[in-house]
């Protein structure tokens, strides 16, 4: 029991310091790509908007500009990393860590104090409750459910700003944030697996410090 408890603080210590991580470079003003890599200068846009297909060509190059650069730079990778070690090792997020990290995320990201936190729990603590059922299936089958439970908190979240006469975030971003994290799920499942060494015990299998299970 001693290593199992000490292991279980490791990786609530861990969790900790990897949510402070992603927030910190969600606050940092970063720009992976400049302005200039997407636009049009001026008169290129002034000599090709002078044609129909030139006006046309410069309107979808800024629409996908930005689709593309919103798709890139929101995904919730602390939501992903959650869900991800939820279902593998839920011990290592107990609901208050999850509670107490999404709300300082709130505060230092400006989001409504509470909010966001509150729905995220709510999604975490539905998946909580379906890990002995997704040990074991297709990683597809978690990767519909995790997907799903994305939107509804995306969803839950819009709802309850609009109800709490809050501003509410704009639909678009916050579809294209459930999109993207949706998209980079794979990715955080393997470096949960490879590098936090956080893995799903099948039924039968010995998990350490608790037998087999």
């Amino acid at each position: 029991m001693e290593t199992l408890s000490s292991r279980t603080v490791i990786y609530w210590l861990g969790y900790f310091g990897l949510a402070m991580l992603i927030i910190m470079l969600n606050i940092l003003p970063l720009q992976t790509v400049p302005p200039e890599f997407f636009s049009m200068n001026a008169v290129s846009l002034e000599s090709n908007a002078t044609t129909m297909f030139g006006l046309v060509f410069a309107v979808l190059k800024s629409f996908l500009a930005d689709f593309v650069l919103s798709l890139v730079s929101t995904p919730n990778v602390l939501l992903a990393f959650t869900c991800a070690w939820v279902l593998r090792k839920p011990e290592y997020v107990p609901v208050m860590l999850i509670g107490a990290v999404f709300l300082l995320a709130d505060f230092l990201l400006q989001r409504p104090p509470g909010l966001y936190a509150a729905v995220v729990i709510i999604g975490t603590e539905f998946l909580r409750r379906r890990v002995m059922e997704l040990r074991g299936a297709p990683f597809l089958v978690e990767y519909l459910t995790v997907a799903g439970v994305i939107f509804a908190i995306a969803i839950m979240y819009r709802i309850f700003s609009s109800v709490a006469v809050i501003t509410p975030p704009d639909f678009w971003l916050l579809f294209l944030q459930a999109v993207s994290t949706i998209v980079i799920y794979p990715l955080v499942v393997f470096v949960t697996q490879a590098v936090f060494g956080i893995r799903s015990v099948m039924p039968g299998q010995l998990d350490e410090g608790r037998g087999r299970l």
